[in-house]
């Protein structure tokens, strides 16, 4: 019998040790002398503690946020394509996988609303999407609900290299069942039937051995899109003076991962293409996540290290109403909820309930100039926290 992968959510089974150091700036940010927590591929810390934010009335007010990774860049066509290539592998074996891949494929049809004569429209509805030009754009058009699911099966990619990596797991390139597909659910709940080449030793486990546990600090937390707050403190740059926290500079795919499904992972290096397309979408402000622009503003990073927060596409985050979409965008550059003003000194604006600008957004909105970066969770380990076995990379 035919089983399908399943794209649920992990519970985390622990909470994360930390400490406050006072010393860290006039944000009060967490600290610990260790960190243990490996930081996934193009993505940085942000970290966390006490901040004063304006609140919707613009009005001052403390939050606690807790340390998270987010992207460097918003999510990519490629990026995104190879998710929907991996579910169109897998119909062949499990027909549930092909109401999957439907469910997945953004609408491409917006493009005729975003008020570009006919024939782009037409150009960038058959093409915007899977033509290799495109490929370092942000993919659009995606619901909340869709962007959930590929997160959460982006987790499990990220999580099923890293095993490999450290040589638990062999590298399945054509699983001949979808049961077989690693999941960090079924690997955890036990229903995974991939190959497994070795387990850690554990005098306490029968036979002297075990499987990697969340506990282990070996799998990373979930992918998700960034709360309200998280992307506020992003987009302001407001942290530690000195910004001291982890940080991850960019990283190439190793040569093994570069054609794999696991490629899609690390940040693509790719300077703008020279078809005549790309010049029209520039001057429209739609460019590739990592475009070397002349504009330096646009080129060079925040003091956290992510590009094109102000610009490109605007992008979803979560609140505790629903989702809502952030920052200018090529396609809207009307400032909407929760949009940065990136002017003088950087202050934070709103479009309040009542105004004619103000976007509450209902469950399955989607747009052509709403795209995403996607954050995690960063777990600060108890200092004396161990690894089971010395990690190959990203000791953090």
């Amino acid at each position: 019998m035919k089983k399908t992968i399943t794209l649920l959510s992990i519970a985390l089974l622990f909470t994360a040790g930390r400490s406050q150091n006072s010393n860290t700036g006039s944000n009060g940010g967490f600290r610990v002398s260790k960190y243990l927590m490996e930081i996934p591929p193009g993505m940085v810390v942000v970290e966390g503690g006490i901040y004063t934010l304006p609140d919707e009335k613009n009005e001052l007010r403390p939050d606690t946020i807790s340390p998270f990774c987010i992207s460097m860049y918003e999510e990519t066509n490629f990026q995104y394509g190879q998710y929907l290539r991996f579910l169109k592998r897998f119909t062949t074996l499990d027909e549930n996988m092909n109401a999957l891949y439907e469910q997945a494929l953004p609408d491409t049809e917006l493009w005729f609303k975003e008020g570009l004569n006919e024939e782009l429209a037409t150009y960038l509805s058959k093409n915007y999407l899977w033509n290799p030009l495109f490929k370092n754009y942000p993919v659009l058009g995606l619901t909340t609900e869709q962007i959930s699911r590929y997160a959460l099966w982006k987790s499990d990619r990220i999580n099923e290299l890293i095993l490999i990596r450290e040589g638990i797991l062999d590298y399945d390139t054509m699983p001949g069942d979808t049961a077989a597909v690693f999941s960090t659910r079924g690997y955890l709940n036990g229903t995974w039937l991939g190959m497994e080449k070795r387990r850690i030793a554990d005098a306490n486990a029968p036979n002297g051995e075990r499987k990697v546990r969340i506990e282990d600090g070996i799998f990373l937390p979930n992918y998700r899109l960034p709360s309200v707050e998280e992307w506020k403190l992003a987009a302001l740059d407001m942290g530690d003076e000195k910004y001291t926290y982890p940080t991850h500079k960019k990283e190439k795919a190793p040569r093994r991962w570069n054609n794999s499904w696991f490629g899609f992972l690390f940040v693509q290096e790719e300077k703008m293409g020279d078809d005549t397309i790309v010049p029209e979408l520039s001057k429209l402000g739609l460019k590739p996540v990592n475009d070397e622009s002349s504009n330096e503003k646009e080129r060079n990073p925040s003091n956290y290290g992510m590009y094109k927060l102000e610009s490109n596409a605007s992008e979803f985050i979560l609140s505790s109403t629903g989702a809502l979409y952030t920052g200018t965008s090529w396609g809207n550059p009307v400032k909407t909820l929760h949009s940065t003003y990136f002017k003088d000194e950087k202050k934070w604006g709103y479009t309040l309930p009542g105004d004619p600008e103000f976007h509450n957004e209902e469950k399955g909105f989607r747009s052509m100039h709403v795209g995403f970066r996607l954050a995690m969770d960063y777990i600060l380990y108890p200092k004396d926290q161990k690894l089971p076995f010395p990690r190959k990379k990203g000791k953090g």
